[in-house]
């Protein structure tokens, strides 16, 4: 580069180079990256600082921000594959994020702002997105605490707008399996409320619980239910009549529970899949489903999942009823992480992996760069490891969302650190 600077850090393994260069700490992941910089900040390229969009974008701020994040989606480049979640004929302008130091942690506030013109040609309008805020909230509350919990609205419209599944051999798929498309059998009956909720779970399967508000078109939603309980029905008779004992199905009031009871499976089975250690038992696994007499329908690995599972009990919620107050309205939607429970989690996958690790290659005898395997640590375990340790500075996790109009959303989180 024709810039003269200091090198401060060159970490090949981690791929992070700074570079001080008159007052402004570069960073960059690769060493070309920083190279281009250089060269970009000695042309006479105008600066960000000269840019109109990033000037109107930051002007949202009523006050000056520790920190900015700017994303001009104008610019963004999809190619011929655009990602499963974003919209079609991509409408947006820019997003801008601003971060405050507060007390105990950070606050962090943004707009979103999408072209008004383009979106009124796609038939989309974000009002549609709104509600009066979370409140599917209260069916999920439980003695277990979320690891991870979201909430939005008209979950149906987003998704008639991802390109994944306007696929026609998806939408095939559907048919051929549910006997109806896609906007008939799902999307006539998610237009109100959905919610998301992660818990600890056991062994390698997280609790995931999801919750859909149906009462906008209960008949077609118990269409559904009745479609989905006919095959799975089907695919354990065929594995009973195979000699399959481990797969079970039952009722408990309005949820239907269909169990892999894993402890049934000849060990030397199940370690064809997975290297497995000696002794490990594997556990009871449940896909619970159903429709509440209230009108919600529910679906959950979470153990021992029911009705009643979903009767409110803030005794599991406490960080949340905490952290939503600091959001005021959140009409379009919240997200919400506990990063203790998620930890734990994370630890008991690193502890599986690890023993299945050593399973398979734990003789002494085996060496990965001339280190025994006995003694080394798995790529995969040392990367949830790093993830844990930078998890364990935080205590939660909150951002929501307020439809500011049919075009524009504004968002507010905060994140606490311990």
């Amino acid at each position: 580069s024709d810039i003269d600077g200091y090198l401060t850090l060159a970490d090949s393994e981690s791929g992070s180079h700074m570079m001080l260069v008159d007052d402004a700490l570069v960073i960059t992941s690769s060493q070309e990256e920083l190279s281009e910089a250089l060269d970009r900040y000695n042309s006479e390229m105008l600066a960000l600082t000269d840019n109109e969009g990033y000037l109107e974008a930051v002007g949202h701020f009523e006050e000056p921000q520790l920190g900015y994040l700017y994303l001009n989606m104008s610019n963004l480049d999809l190619g011929d594959s655009p990602t499963p979640m974003s919209f079609k004929g991509y409408t947006g302008l820019y997003q801008v994020y601003g971060v405050q130091a507060v007390e105990d942690g950070l606050e962090l506030s943004g707009l979103a702002e999408f072209d008004k013109k383009e979106l009124k040609k796609l038939g989309i309008n974000f009002q549609d997105f709104k509600n009066g805020g979370a409140y599917l909230v209260d069916k999920l509350k439980n003695s277990d605490p979320f690891a991870l919990y979201s909430e939005s609205y008209n979950i149906a419209q987003g998704l008639r707008m991802t390109p994944l599944l306007q696929d026609p051999g998806l939408n095939d798929s559907f048919q051929a399996f549910f006997g109806s498309t896609l906007e008939d059998g799902l999307f006539s009956w998610m237009d109100q409320g959905f919610s998301m909720a992660l818990y600890r779970g056991e062994w390698l399967i997280p609790g995931l619980t999801l919750v859909f508000d149906a009462n906008s078109n209960l008949e077609k939603a118990r269409e559904f239910y009745f479609k989905l309980d006919g095959q799975l029905s089907g695919l354990v008779t065929l594995a009973q009549a195979q000699g399959l004992p481990m797969l079970s199905k039952k009722t408990e009031g309005t949820m239907t529970i269909v169990s892999a009871d894993l402890s049934e499976l000849p060990l030397e089975a199940a370690g064809a899949a997975l290297p497995l250690p000696e002794g490990t038992v594997l556990p009871n696994l449940d896909l619970s489903y159903g429709i509440t007499e209230d009108g919600f329908f529910a679906i959950s690995l979470q153990k021992d999942f029911n009705e009643k599972y979903l009767a409110t009990n803030t005794s599991g919620a406490e960080k949340y009823d905490m952290a939503i107050k600091k959001l005021g309205n959140t009409d379009g939607g919240v997200t919400f992480i506990d990063f203790e429970p998620m930890n734990a989690y994370l630890s008991g996958l690193s502890e599986v992996f690890t023993q299945m690790y050593m399973s398979r290659f734990g003789d002494a005898d085996v060496k990965i760069d001339g280190e025994p395997v006995v003694t080394a640590e798995p790529e995969f375990t040392k990367t949830i490891n790093s993830i844990m340790g930078v998890l364990d500075s935080f205590d939660y996790f909150i951002i929501g969302n307020k439809i500011k109009s049919n075009h524009q959303v504004e968002s507010k989180g905060y994140l606490k650190f311990r």
